[in-house]
């Protein structure tokens, strides 16, 4: 089976071999400070990423300095190459980078990517590939977490492998009155000296609570398991370091270059100088709001 998935990873690498000759339809943006200029086959998917996105992120004209990035659908004769493969990894086939629901390459300094022109898994699984290591250089960094908004306008973030609870949390968060960036992907960053989440747009069941662009200080950061009981304990400095970097998203490190390895150590642990990580043992009842927020 495994060699099936590595020959169905290099069919999508050869869909990029020959790319579109025209890109109709652009628009240029922000997306957490990072400019871009996504041009597309698609018309459908610029009115969709329109929608999507905040307005005050969408610009009148492409910049000179926007990163580009060219859209295609996949055909039909091949989409049932874009299934569930079984590894959320970012692989490398020759010069392209292949995800579950995406295939992209550099062809110099822009990016080639083909995925659905739709709002969903494809394009979020693409953007959290190119711009997480991009945030890592501007000292932010997107965060695989749930992150809840409480009644004093902090927030919360609970971190956790799939399966974990970030879900359950967020549903659970709701019947207490709690508010909702996201249960899958926030953006954490270092706003005067405080760290602060905002919405990652980049994936999750719920849609945010707040907008994209709106920050919140974090009150506490749990690495949550679920259990019968309810407890809340201290984790060693190297437990806290080993979750939040395992908690950065899509990071592909084997294919990082060694400064950027060195600047996401450092974003850690100025991460960590400013909120300790805390372990969460916590039932699927409400009785978890009612303890850890009376």
């Amino acid at each position: 089976m495994q060699e099936s998935w590595s020959k169905m990873r290099s069919k999508k690498a050869f869909l990029l071999k020959d790319l579109p000759i025209n890109y109709h339809y652009s628009l240029s943006f922000t997306f957490h400070g990072q400019v871009l200029t996504f041009s597309s086959t698609s018309a459908l998917m610029i009115e969709k990423l329109s929608e999507y996105l905040p307005p005050q992120w969408k610009l009148d004209s492409k910049p000179k300095d926007s990163l580009s990035i060219y859209h295609h659908p996949p055909c039909q004769k091949t989409t049932d190459l874009f299934i569930d493969d079984p590894s959320s990894e970012v692989f490398q086939v020759d010069d392209c980078f292949i995800q579950r629901d995406f295939v992209a390459k550099y062809v110099h300094d822009d990016i080639y990517a083909l995925f659905s022109d739709d709002i969903d898994d494809g394009l979020h699984n693409f953007f959290r590939w190119l711009l997480s290591p991009l945030l890592i250089r501007d000292f932010k960094a997107m965060l695989h977490c749930s992150a809840i908004i409480k009644k004093d306008r902090t927030a919360d973030l609970f971190l956790g492998p799939s399966g974990a609870g970030k879900t359950t949390i967020t549903e659970l968060a709701t019947r207490h009155g709690n508010r909702i960036l996201s249960d899958d992907m926030n953006l954490i960053s270092i706003k005067e000296n405080d760290l602060t989440v905002s919405a990652g747009g980049v994936g999750g069941l719920y849609k945010p609570d707040a907008p994209f662009d709106s920050a919140f200080k974090i009150d506490r950061i749990f690495w949550i398991k679920q259990s019968q009981k309810i407890s809340v304990s201290k984790m060693s400095p190297i437990e806290q370091h080993r979750v939040l970097l395992a908690s950065f998203a899509n990071l592909p490190w084997s294919l990082m270059k060694r400064e950027d390895k060195e600047a996401t150590l450092e974003l850690a642990a100025h991460f960590l100088e400013r909120k300790e990580i805390q372990c969460l043992l916590f039932p699927k009842n409400d009785l978890l709001w009612k303890t850890i927020d009376p």
